[in-house]
């Protein structure tokens, strides 16, 4: 979503729209535009924003169980690709 401009702080918040309703345990957002939907979520569910995708990894295992599961979205400048990749590599 770093390619939409002007529109981008915007269509993050249109985000947290949908993560209220389906009400995620937690969510975890990277980058500079992201924190808008940090700020656009309840108290009620749990958030962390990170500046660098790099130390989400630790994050998301601290708190990982077998059977959970993870959506993981974001543009490809953002690299968040690399965590999906980092957690298939651990397996």
């Amino acid at each position: 979503m770093l390619e939409l401009g002007k529109n981008s702080t915007k269509m993050h918040i249109e985000i947290s729209e949908t993560l209220k309703k389906v009400k995620p345990d937690i969510v975890y957002t990277v980058g500079k535009y992201t924190i808008n939907i940090r700020k656009s979520l309840p108290k009620t569910i749990k958030s962390l924003h990170f500046m660098d995708y790099k130390k989400i990894y630790n994050e998301i295992l601290k708190v990982l169980k077998t059977n959970d599961v993870i959506m993981i979205k974001g543009s490809n400048s953002s690299k968040v690709n690399l965590i999906s990749k980092q957690l298939i590599e651990s397996d």
